[in-house]
């Protein structure tokens, strides 16, 4: 169904419930069908557009379960049903999370060290023209084995190029392990003077921003899953984000930021991040 995106996930805390979220430009009823053992809808159905939310209670833990849900277009009437996994944490539990990145780096040229920066079938990871870029997809899956190895799933934070390849690939692992994605967006290669922070206003971000995300979703859902993303991931070549970044990142619907790089001395722009996204914005001992 056209104009409609699916969380790729919902997540629960048992007492707390948890909440489904749709995208949608057309308005849209969302019916719940079935769920795991122990959660309930608070209501049989919701109707709305844009972000149309529908409250779930969760009773018990649940590892891994599915929510089926059937969504209809309110002016149409065309419907689809959509299962989406489910898990429910205990109060107070902790995880963790495992996540690879890869996205193109501008000006980027790995022909120097040509015996690192190949993939599988021996060729360079590399774009044509002057705003080409390469990524580090090929080293990326050497971990994924290893991590799928123990059925353990992967949260991808990638650039729409990364998508536009591998869409097809993460979405049978989303299927197979539960793998998940971020947006991640493009770098400007090593000791990048560039600061977004600094250099750019916030609106100026988002239109730099937008197009990257909008690419990214539409590969995915060029394989039949209309995902879209909650997180969006900065590494040492985008250059420092601060509080514009971050009001680009929220004005776009992310809900989150991924800082790369806690302690990184030896090489690239030595950065501290230490935190995330980045220094100005660590997390606290009483938040948690």
């Amino acid at each position: 169904m056209q104009n409609v995106q699916y969380p790729q996930s919902i997540v629960g805390i048992v007492g707390k419930g948890a909440t489904l979220v749709v995208r949608s430009t057309d308005s849209i009823r969302i019916e719940v069908l079935n769920a795991p053992d122990g959660m309930r809808p608070r209501t049989t159905e919701v109707t709305g557009a844009g972000e149309v939310s529908l409250e779930l209670t969760a009773r018990n833990r649940c590892e891994s379960g599915i929510t089926r849900i059937r969504v209809t277009n309110t002016n149409t009437n065309e419907s689809e049903e959509v299962a989406i996994p489910t898990k429910v944490w205990g109060p107070r539990m902790s995880f963790v999370c495992l996540v690879q990145s890869s996205n193109v780096h501008i000006g980027w040229d790995p022909r120097p060290m040509a015996q690192y920066y190949r993939r599988d079938d021996d060729e360079l990871v590399m774009y044509p023209g002057d705003s080409g870029g390469n990524h580090a997809w090929v080293h990326a899956r050497k971990l994924e084995r290893v991590f799928h190895k123990h059925n353990t799933p992967i949260t991808w934070l990638i650039d729409d190029a990364v998508a536009e390849e591998q869409a097809t690939q993460i979405r049978d692992w989303h299927g197979r392990y539960g793998d998940a994605v971020a947006f991640l967006p493009r770098s400007f290669f090593y000791y990048n003077k560039r600061n977004y922070n600094l250099t750019s206003g916030t609106d100026e971000l988002i239109d730099a921003l937008r197009p990257q995300v909008r690419a990214l979703e539409s590969a995915f859902a060029g394989t039949d899953w209309p995902l879209y993303c909650r997180t969006m991931g900065a590494d040492q070549w985008v250059g420092s984000p601060g509080t514009r970044f971050v009001e680009a990142a929220d004005a776009l619907g992310f809900e989150g930021l991924w800082g790369i790089g806690y302690d990184h001395d030896t090489c690239d722009t030595s950065m501290y991040h230490k935190g995330t996204p980045w220094d100005v914005y660590k997390p606290r001992q009483g938040n948690f």
